[in-house]
């Protein structure tokens, strides 16, 4: 499906209305480029997705179609990228604030403990977890055997 033909002062409007909003976005991508790579790669992704739309709208020819439409697949996928980096900081401010609630309610248990000086750095640890999180676990072998449960490297990566 083509687009219906303009006439000529409609067209150097929309043209110089583009001519426009490209210097103004190529303004904000080399700003982008400079100071946050993640906003540069959104202007990427916006302006080939106007791109890609155009050429759905403007052309006949499967080849450019096709890219067209994988350029769309690339888009969804940047915005689902997106969802699941907002959902992981949502996720995490929740811990972060069930934590401090937590940390809040035992503080009378962990200060007793802090004055506790028969307990190294390492047994005040696993007491604060236990405190908190009802987990005893003993340092540093509680690391290796959560690491073996979940598949990773022993040695934690520096």
């Amino acid at each position: 499906m083509r687009k219906k033909s303009q006439s000529q002062p409609v067209k150097m409007k929309n043209t110089l209305a583009k001519i426009t909003t490209n210097r103004n976005d190529a303004i904000d991508f080399e700003w982008a480029l400079k100071t946050n790579l993640r906003k540069a790669y959104k202007i990427l992704i916006r302006h080939g997705g106007q791109f890609a739309f155009d050429i759905l709208n403007t052309t006949d020819d499967d080849e450019k179609i096709k890219l067209a439409r994988d350029y769309i697949k690339l888009m969804a996928e940047s915005i689902r990228v997106d969802q699941d980096v907002k959902k992981q900081k949502l996720v995490r401010k929740k811990w972060e604030f069930d934590a401090a609630r937590i940390c809040l309610q035992h503080l009378a248990q962990l200060q007793a403990m802090m004055k506790d000086d028969a307990l190294d750095e390492e047994a005040r640890i696993a007491q604060a977890r236990h405190i908190l999180f009802g987990i005893t676990l003993t340092p540093p072998t509680a690391l290796v055997d959560m690491r073996k449960e979940a598949n990773l490297p022993q040695q934690p990566s520096q």
